[in-house]
């Protein structure tokens, strides 16, 4: 498998999603319309899905919680090599109008959303991260991927930056902006998918019936009338729940995507 992935419809479509991300965002805040994690997160979902058969994506979904965002903890298992996946797990946060971020510093019964990854990341041996969805309008940017290919601002409509970095700026201040993360501490979500990265020994290797068996809760997701109810369902409960009299369990992820690589025989 060639080190750059740069050139799979796999890569390309997540590149497509990123750009669509960007410039619908913008479009919306120009206006003054407001959106949220879960609708993008849906979004997502969808486009995926759409191409799920001939480009190995699997999503599964977990029977909607009274998560105040649900759809906004995602876990993604990459294949690296034929039978060995590894995990990324994420909390999903949007850029809101006036290119800030809200509730970053979320507490919880006293736990911060970093903290429930971080024992999740103990848990899973897995790779840990914030997800953010953004739009920015007249910012430019012309990056290099860890697979030494250049990327736009587009790019950014999905980046990933690691929790730490997004706990230490969260704790530092009360208000956070697209350029306390962008570009000097973000990465986009493409490269995950676009570079095969190095081994880390600190991260469990997953076959994929180990992670199908972990999904036995789960749905898998084969239409967008899936998509719809699960989401339909999602948006019902978080108009009714009452967020300041719940109780939050341990991490749990909503969404799971399995991409495989091409050489994969499943």
């Amino acid at each position: 498998m060639p080190d750059n992935l740069d050139e799979t419809n796999r890569c390309q479509l997540i590149k497509d999603i990123s750009s669509s991300i960007w410039k619908e965002i913008i479009s919306m805040y120009k206006t003054g319309v407001s959106s949220s994690e879960i609708y993008y997160t849906k979004k997502i979902i969808s486009e995926i899905l759409l191409h799920s058969n001939n480009l190995n994506f699997s999503i599964w979904a977990n029977e909607p919680g009274n998560e105040k965002e649900w759809g906004s903890d995602i876990d993604i298992y990459i294949e690296r090599q034929t039978g060995n996946f590894e995990l990324h797990a994420f909390q999903a946060k949007i850029l809101k109008l006036g290119n800030e971020y809200s509730d970053l510093n979320r507490n919880s019964l006293g736990t911060y959303q970093w903290e429930k990854l971080e024992k999740y990341k103990t848990l899973k041996k897995c790779y840990i991260h914030y997800l953010f969805y953004n739009g920015v309008q007249n910012f430019t940017h012309l990056g290099i991927n860890k697979c030494s290919i250049n990327y736009n601002e587009e790019q950014f409509g999905l980046s990933y930056v690691d929790t730490k970095d997004v706990e230490r700026i969260a704790l530092s201040k009360n208000k956070w902006n697209f350029s306390d993360f962008h570009p000097k501490l973000a990465n986009p979500l493409s490269e995950l998918v676009c570079c095969l990265g190095t081994p880390n020994s600190n991260v469990s290797n997953y076959d994929y019936q180990t992670i199908v068996e972990t999904l036995n809760k789960y749905q898998k997701l084969e239409y967008l009338a899936d998509i719809n109810k699960q989401f339909a369902k999602a948006e019902e409960i978080k108009k009714s729940s009452d967020d300041n009299n719940k109780d939050e369990k341990d991490r749990e992820a909503e969404i799971v995507i399995v991409i495989r690589n091409t050489s994969s025989a499943y």
